[in-house]
This record gives structure tokens, sequence and C-alpha cells, in this order.
């Protein structure tokens, strides 16, 4: 019996026969020269290194989603426009506010 179901009364004891019709494997292509060249590239390497960078583009843009937006971070991406400082406050101002209301309502 599992005990992972919380109503008591829908756990229940079962036994299940499956059959298994097929197995599945993962074939990766080859790297053939008709493959290499749909991405743009002449040579494993250069294949390898597109995929590289690639997953070290998707890295960076989800590490950037997932950074904190703090005011200081706002006056730092928009001290480089070389924006006024009364627009570097409210900005910060209004970022005050939204963590001020998204605080609120997590509680």
């Amino acid at each position: 019996m599992t005990e992972a179901v919380a109503v008591e009364g829908l756990r229940a004891d079962r036994k299940a026969t499956l059959e298994v019709k097929d197995v599945k494997s993962l074939r990766l292509p080859e790297l053939t020269h008709d493959f290499l060249h749909n991405f743009g590239v002449h040579s494993t390497e250069q294949f390898a290194e597109m995929v590289r960078t690639l997953l070290d583009r998707r890295l960076e843009y989800t590490q950037a989603g997932n950074r904190p937006r703090t005011g200081a971070a706002a006056h730092r991406r928009v001290g480089h426009l070389g924006l006024a400082n009364d627009m570097l406050m409210r900005q910060a101002h209004k970022a005050l506010q939204r963590r001020v209301l998204e605080m609120r309502e997590a509680a």
C-alpha cells in the first residue's frame, strides 16, 4: 500500500502486469558533410564550436533572467546609457515600489 496518498479512503493495494513490446533508444545522426552543411559548418570541429557557443549563450541568457532586479542593478544598467540623475532616481523608486508590492502580495 502506498503511503503517498493523502486521503486514507483512496489508498488501495493494486497489482498490474505490463508487457514490454519495444525498447526505444536514441540514435545520434552521423556527422556527414550534408548534415554539417545544414548547420552552415564544414567540419565536426566547427559544429562542436557552434553547439558550445549556443549553449554558452543560452546559459548566459538563463542566468541573466534569474538575477535579482535591484535598484543598484537598475542604476548600473541605466547609468551606462548616460541618462539624467532624476530619471535614475524615478526608476529606482518605481523598482522599490514594485518590490514592496511583490513582498506584500507574497505575505
